[in-house]
């Protein structure tokens, strides 16, 4: 909302999206195939852009309990998906600086009860952004991962409130996060790029 007065923005999904407004075009997909992210991403202007990986699944069971579909979705939704399109862009675009920027968490990051494959897949994202940092930078790419505590709304709306108490007192301020931080973290990277490689934390000092 705040930068889409600023920026031609593309909204990349399969699910349901209420944003509009005249800067902003959807494209909707029936599914995350690797075709349909192609093409997708083939009706993005071929220029400098920035890519932010908002997409997001966490275990809804105990790990032995949970089924092998719904942990084939975790890691297609919250890792698969990510290379894919990840992929695709390089391929299509790799002519032009590109700066991607992708979501985790700072309880996946440190691991929690009950978000073991959750977890796995948003700490795999911290080897994919040094990997891909090493590997592009030379052609003008970047990689940036945001590591984030609780902000109001979302996933953490999601929660029980003894989890959430549980989050809180490990963060040293006792609160959450400010959205507004998080906008001027993004201002940051997009006028600068000394921070690409890096694990960025946007959480209150969760620790």
């Amino acid at each position: 909302k705040y930068f889409k007065n600023k920026f031609k923005i593309y909204l990349i999904s399969a699910s349901s999206v209420k944003e509009k407004g005249s800067n902003i075009k959807l494209i909707s997909l029936k599914n995350y195939s690797f075709v349909n992210i192609k093409n997708a991403v083939s009706q993005i202007p071929k220029k400098n852009t920035v890519f932010l990986f908002l997409n997001g699944s966490y275990d809804d069971q105990p790990f032995y309990k949970i089924s092998n579909k719904k942990i084939q979705e975790i890691i297609k939704i919250n890792l698969t998906l990510p290379l894919l399109a990840t992929k695709t862009v390089l391929n299509f675009n790799i002519s032009n600086k590109n700066k991607f920027i992708y979501f985790s968490s700072s309880r996946a990051l440190k691991g929690d009860l009950g978000i073991a494959v959750y977890s796995a897949t948003k700490t795999a994202l911290n080897g994919l952004v040094r990997s891909f940092t090493q590997e592009y930078s030379n052609l003008d790419q970047e990689f940036y991962l945001f590591s984030l505590g609780l902000f109001k709304g979302g996933m953490e709306s999601k929660l029980t409130e003894k989890v959430r108490k549980k989050l809180i007192d490990q963060t040293p301020n006792k609160k959450n996060v400010n959205k507004n931080d998080l906008i001027k973290t993004l201002k940051l990277i997009l006028n600068s790029s000394a921070l690409t490689g890096s694990t960025i934390k946007l959480d209150n000092g969760y620790s």
